[in-house]
């Protein structure tokens, strides 16, 4: 799709000098360029998701998992505790948009790989 786009956006101009570049920045873009390269952002938003934790709280699982895996290393007890959070649904994990199935297992195979 962004390859549409930019068809639409007209032959690149030839930049000589600083007025050269400000006198193409400064003219307006093609409207159907500028919506083509808006739908061309929206389909590949679906496909982006984000998973995000709060350091607090996974510093406070963190505190309460360590005594019981007390000769494991530190990275091993955060994938574990990270892994858990997000298995459970536990508060201290989100996703900037519903995650697919997929995705989901995806996130959780990443947390758990401790290799």
């Amino acid at each position: 799709m962004y390859e549409q786009a930019f068809a639409l956006s007209g032959a690149p101009v030839e930049v000589r000098n600083r007025l050269d570049a400000l006198k193409d920045l400064a003219k307006p873009e093609n409207p159907e360029y500028l919506a083509a390269l808006g739908r061309a952002d929206a389909e590949q938003s679906k496909h982006i998701n984000t998973l995000m934790f709060c350091f607090e709280r996974i510093v406070a699982q963190y505190h309460q998992a360590r005594p019981h895996m007390p000769h494991a290393e530190p990275r091993d007890v955060l994938s574990v505790v990270m892994t858990r959070m997000l298995r459970e649904g536990m508060s201290g994990c989100t996703w900037t948009r519903p995650p697919t199935r997929e995705q989901h297992e995806l996130a959780l195979a990443l947390l758990g790989n401790r290799g």
